[in-house]
């Protein structure tokens, strides 16, 4: 039990030091407390309600041998705001869409959050594959923008989804089925959207590097 520790800790330690070593590398300003790093990114900007979102950017060490990176958004709506339940309902659908961004939505608070899991059950990753996954939860987060702000302005969750969907190129006015019961048709809209977002998943992959990018995506329970 006492080296089933040891190597734990030795595992914990490691992740936080190459975590500690990409912060620096990459010149952000950062703080660290106990297994959770703050910092910041000058060139992450969201433009919400009209304004500059005030923004928060986390790196989290898991059980020592799993990390997330974590984008607080706001507080972006009042505390229990009327429109709250329509930003949930549109962070679950935002969750079970994008590629690896798993969203949530603190009523309470009336923040954002952004999350992305990842395990080292294959090794420690790069600073080059911490930086690819980084970039790569900012970019999904970036096209949540949109849908964000069509909650934000009045609209519901079914409206903001649309949003979105037009922002990854899964979905276009111009294509919207005229009324006509079609199952034909309906199944070829179906077959198309799985098209389309196949090719959305491999669009984000293309950028994964196999010698450097270990790990694999998590979802830990609460985020699905």
């Amino acid at each position: 039990m006492d080296e089933q520790n040891r190597n734990e800790n030795g595992n914990e330690n490691a992740l936080r030091d190459r975590i500690r070593e990409y912060l620096e590398t990459s010149g952000y300003s950062f703080e660290e407390d106990g297994d959770s790093f703050t910092y910041r990114r000058k060139d992450v900007r969201m433009t919400v309600g009209g304004k500059a979102g005030k923004i928060r950017q986390y790196l989290h060490v898991i059980e020592g041998d799993q990390y997330q990176f974590e984008i607080c958004l706001g507080p972006i709506l009042p505390p229990f705001d009327g429109r709250a339940s329509d930003m949930m309902d549109l962070s679950a659908r935002i969750t079970d869409t994008m590629f690896i961004l798993r969203a949530e939505f603190d009523d309470e608070e009336g923040v954002f959050h952004a999350t992305a899991n990842y395990d080292t059950f294959d090794g420690l990753p790069s600073v080059g594959a911490l930086k690819k996954r980084e970039d790569a939860l900012i970019e999904e987060l970036s096209d949540c923008e949109s849908s964000i702000n069509a909650i934000l302005a009045g609209g519901d969750a079914d409206d903001a989804y649309y949003e979105l969907l037009r922002e990854i190129g899964l979905y276009d006015e111009d294509d919207e089925d005229d009324g006509e019961d079609d199952a034909d048709e309906d199944w070829e809209e179906a077959d198309e959207l799985d098209r389309l977002f196949d090719e959305y998943v491999k669009k984000l992959e293309s950028g994964e590097d196999s010698d450097t990018d270990k790990g694999s995506i998590l979802h830990f329970p609460g985020t699905e």
